[in-house]
């Protein structure tokens, strides 16, 4: 695995680094029902040249193959700490804000960063994915703290914004 400019690169070379090299021109998506050949033919000829996939998408039959056909990369969306499977299964693993709640805002759920097992579940995870799905990259997608940064007005005052983690295990550590 290649890190080159924030992509981790997997089974395809890396995308242009150079000076002068063309920019990434990517589209976001998580699930579509569009006739495969004439999203990616729509998308070349915006000029879209990766495609960052949610992992169930990239998985679906002649997606990648499609991707390959019309020369758009495919990056599959790995989001590191935002887990709301792992959450569901074991509530232990919740990260907390100062106030103790969990860290949750609308559907941002976030798992405590400092578990070592759920970081190495984690790893693990995006290994499977990349065996299994050769992607040209991984996404690497809610690798921070807790925040919902998606509602944050940009005039909001940072003092505002929740701290976490505050987890028994992180007070104790």
């Amino acid at each position: 695995l290649i890190v080159v400019a924030g992509w981790l690169g997997c089974a395809s070379p890396p995308p242009e680094t150079e000076v002068g090299a063309p920019p990434i021109v990517g589209v976001k998506v998580y699930e579509t029902d569009r006739d495969l050949p004439e999203l990616f033919e729509e998308w070349a000829d915006l000029g879209v040249n990766t495609v960052f996939a949610s992992r169930s998408l990239a998985s679906v039959d002649g997606f990648r193959e499609t991707a390959q056909q019309t020369g758009i990369g495919v990056f599959v969306i790995f989001p590191v700490f935002f887990a709301p499977d792992e959450l569901a299964a074991d509530p232990e693993l919740w990260s907390r804000t100062a106030d103790g709640a969990r860290a949750k805002e609308d559907w941002v759920a976030f798992a405590c960063p400092s578990r070592s097992g759920f970081r190495l579940r984690r790893i693990e995870e995006a290994r499977e994915i990349v065996g299994e799905l050769r992607p040209t990259g991984l996404s690497i997608d809610f690798i921070r703290h807790f925040v919902y940064w998606e509602a944050v007005d940009p005039e909001r005052d940072p003092a505002t914004l929740p701290n976490a983690c505050f987890c028994p295990r992180c007070m104790a550590a």
